[in-house]
């Protein structure tokens, strides 16, 4: 490391050019003082400076040929016993905490992503002409002077780069990396054109957190209205539904506002997303709210939301092509496709395998004491009564006679009367807000279906979940 600061570089710097050119081996991990800039034997006590290195190592494909070595010599200022204790436990808890951010830096691919878009000009035919030496100085000076070069100067985006890392390090206790209170990192990463779940990873989370997870079109906006009216106790919002409970993975939003939103909210928070229970951090002082209903209603409510999208709107905000996709005739000919569809969860969350992926996660872990399941159907016979489990599960108590007032600012009617305030996109995302709020029943798809999509649906929901599961879903 010592090295490092005598020729003037940083240390990632020299590990990733080592990486880089083929004779990267062992590393004397010992640091120099920077105030006298000579090797005295220091060990590695910054894990702010070890995690960039270790992240170059790990994307490099790790030590191959070495490993770490630490220097003892007596020209060190510490050289008790104690003192070199001290040195080497620092040291390896140092490294230790270093690999695992940045094993997690490299798992979200947010600098690898920033990497790539910053240096993808080499990739064009002029990048790949000056790598391949094919033109001159002389002859990019004629072309810029000419105007055939015209360059503009890119941000480099270096405090936001350097602040993503630092949140990794900062939330390393949150992750469970050495913190009392258990983490488990997210297992997977779930993204979209519209959607990323390794923004969770920058997410700062408090004890008493409420982490909305659903498939699309099983509940979402109504579980977040719930929460909010059981949190604020009053169907009168202190803001838009939106805003009190963001989404957080939507690349409609830009990320830093959205954490920073998140970050100055005083209440309780509650934060929507997609994102299955796997690709989420989860955190044993924070409570996990999972909405199901029945797969075949819950895909015809997804086919009539996106005749209601403008998707051009969503493209230019999120700064991707987003396509409509096949125009279908009828839900009949729509889930007719939605039962054959055979896309990764992680690419298609709301084709079949996603939603049963999502629930049969969820599933799994419903003993869990800090998850919550909620079946659309309750929602519908008996909404003052889950209302009432709910919040008894979130810890929440209610004054004698405020859960009626409450349950009836939840009914879709009400929502509906307000889709100003609680529909879940800016402006001109939905063709009609109103109708974002279609009410969906109970065997809406067993109504539309022909008989082979129907068996092929039975067929398929035994492959993919268990049978209890199935039973729970379909009463």
């Amino acid at each position: 490391m010592n090295h490092a600061t005598l020729a003037g570089h940083s240390f990632h710097h020299e590990v990733a050019y080592a990486v880089d050119h083929g004779i990267f081996g062992s590393i004397d991990a010992n640091r120099g003082d920077p105030q006298n800039g000579w090797d005295t034997d220091q060990f590695p006590n910054s894990v702010e400076e070890m995690s960039l290195a270790m992240y170059e190592i790990l994307r490099g494909g790790g030590f191959t040929t070495g490993g770490f070595n630490f220097d003892t010599k007596l020209r060190r200022q510490s050289i008790d016993r104690a003192d070199l204790f001290h040195g080497h436990v620092g040291g390896i808890d140092t490294l230790a905490r270093s690999l695992l951010v940045a094993a997690a830096l490299l798992e979200d691919g947010g600098l690898e992503d920033a990497r790539a878009s910053r240096y993808a000009a080499w990739e064009s035919a002029l990048g790949s002409e000056i790598m391949a030496g094919s033109t001159t100085l002389d002859r990019l000076e004629e072309q810029v002077a000419s105007g055939a070069i015209d360059p503009e100067p890119a941000s480099g985006r270096q405090e936001a780069l350097e602040n993503h890392v630092n949140r990794f390090i900062w939330n390393a206790d949150r992750w469970g990396i050495g913190a009392r209170v258990t983490v488990r990192p997210p297992q997977r990463r779930y993204r979209s054109v519209i959607e990323d779940s390794a923004r969770w990873r920058s997410f700062a989370f408090r004890d008493g957190d409420i982490v909305i997870s659903t498939r699309s079109k099983h509940g979402t906006t109504w579980l977040q209205m719930i929460c909010a009216l059981l949190i604020f106790r009053s169907p009168d919002l202190p803001a838009p539904l939106p805003e009190l409970s963001p989404w957080l993975d939507w690349l409609v939003l830009d990320e830093e506002e959205v954490l920073a939103r998140l970050s100055a909210q005083p209440h309780r928070r509650f934060i929507k997303t997609h994102t299955p229970l796997d690709g989420l951090p989860i955190h044993e002082r924070v409570t996990y709210v999972v909405g199901a209903r029945h797969p075949l209603d819950a895909a015809v409510s997804l086919y009539h939301q996106g005749r209601n999208l403008d998707h051009d709107k969503i493209s230019e905000l999120t700064g991707h092509a987003v396509g409509p996709g096949r125009d279908y005739a009828s839900p009949t000919e729509w889930l007719a496709e939605w039962v054959r569809r055979d896309g990764d969860p992680a690419d298609d969350m709301d084709g079949i395998r996603g939603v049963f992926w999502h629930l049969g996660d969820a599933w799994a872990r419903r003993d869990d004491d800090n998850l919550v399941l909620v079946h659309f159907e309750d929602l519908l016979t008996d909404l003052p009564g889950e209302m009432a489990r709910v919040a008894d599960r979130l810890g929440i108590s209610l004054p004698v006679g405020a859960l009626e007032s409450l349950a009836s600012a939840a009914t879709f009617d009400a929502m509906r009367g307000s889709a100003d305030r609680l529909a879940p996109a800016p402006d001109g995302v939905f063709l009609d807000r109103g109708r974002f709020f279609r009410r969906g029943g109970t065997g809406d798809g067993r109504a539309v279906a022909d008989a082979e999509t129907l068996a092929l649906y039975e067929q398929r929901s035994r492959e993919l979940a268990p049978v209890d599961l199935l039973e729970w879903l379909h009463r």
